[in-house]
């Protein structure tokens, strides 16, 4: 018998931008913190003993600098303490400062509270419960795909199975932000274009012809962010513009056949990424993260407004 697979559709990967959007801009308004300053914390928090640099950069999936770079900046907000690891000290350990936790309550607080006016807004109580069982997606290893392309899942071994879960909130934004720059990664290493230049590719595979305003009106995008992925698009000869019959002053894009391949093959490796990503969900679970999913698309226009409240 089949598996039952994660849908992967444009409104879809819409539904985890805007995630991201709102994430980081609640955080960013109201605590000034970014997503993976806050996902430290959160990760700090749960953890029993001090912690080094090197197990925060897994768990983000940073570069040692960055992560030395976003621990330098909470220390300096008075969020976190370090010191030399007194066995080996080239290693740098780390742990909450007791002003952190107070902000780690009310952000979880008002980010819970966004999601049940917008995303949560017309899920059932009772399926919410399955929150504390990895919300959304599967805390799982992040898949790779080599230097054609190819992606290969990475098995969890034993010990990933059988550690404690971590707080569902930050498995949450880990994940939609992980599974977003998986995705913004591949479509740059695959076809030589941005995340943003891909979403309008997809939008445009069924379409005869759409005007820049009505796809930044889709995407939840800005025009000029629109105008620089159509360039992208025409330059490599994946879209043509022409004008509109009905009115000389409005262009229109549609795809070329050679968008439409590059689009099917970028398609298939999404989807690929995004199914390993997922990990060995049940078919249950699957079958309610895609029900889930459909619902949270309708309200993706209610989300846009409220990251616009929050600019």
């Amino acid at each position: 018998m089949a598996r039952e697979r994660i849908y992967f559709y444009h409104q879809f990967i819409t539904l985890i931008v805007m995630h991201v959007r709102l994430f980081s801009r609640i955080l960013d308004k109201h605590f000034g913190l970014t997503l993976s300053e806050f996902c430290i914390l959160c990760f700090l928090e749960d953890s029993e003993r001090k912690t080094s640099v090197n197990d925060i950069r897994q768990l983000l999936s940073l570069q040692t600098e960055s992560t030395r770079v976003i621990l330098l900046a909470l220390e300096d907000k008075g969020l976190v303490l370090k010191q030399d690891d007194e066995s080996d000290k080239r290693r740098m350990l780390c742990w909450l400062a007791p002003a952190a936790q107070p902000i780690i309550s009310d952000a979880q607080r008002v980010i819970i509270d966004y999601l049940e006016q917008t995303f949560w807004k017309n899920l059932p109580y009772d399926e919410l419960s399955w929150k504390g069982q990895r919300l959304y997606l599967s805390e799982r290893k992040q898949p790779q795909y080599d230097d054609q392309c190819k992606v290969h899942a990475i098995p969890a071994d034993q010990s990933e199975l059988s550690a404690p879960a971590r707080p569902w909130l930050m498995v949450l934004i880990l994940n939609v932000t992980t599974l977003l720059a998986q995705w913004k990664r591949y479509t740059r290493h695959k076809a030589g274009i941005s995340f943003s230049a891909y979403r309008i590719l997809a939008l445009l595979e069924k379409s005869e012809g759409v005007a820049s305003a009505n796809i930044a009106a889709k995407l939840f995008l800005p025009t000029s962010r629109i105008a620089v992925g159509k360039n992208e698009l025409i330059k490599k000869g994946l879209v043509r513009e022409r004008v509109s019959k009905s009115d000389s002053r409005i262009k229109l894009l549609t795809c070329t056949k050679q968008g439409l391949h590059t689009l099917k093959e970028l398609n298939e490796g999404m989807q690929e990424l995004t199914e390993c990503f997922y990990g060995p969900l049940s078919d249950d679970k699957i079958r309610m993260l895609n029900a889930w999913h459909m619902r949270m698309c309708c309200e993706v226009e209610f989300a846009d407004r409220a990251i616009q409240a929050l600019v």
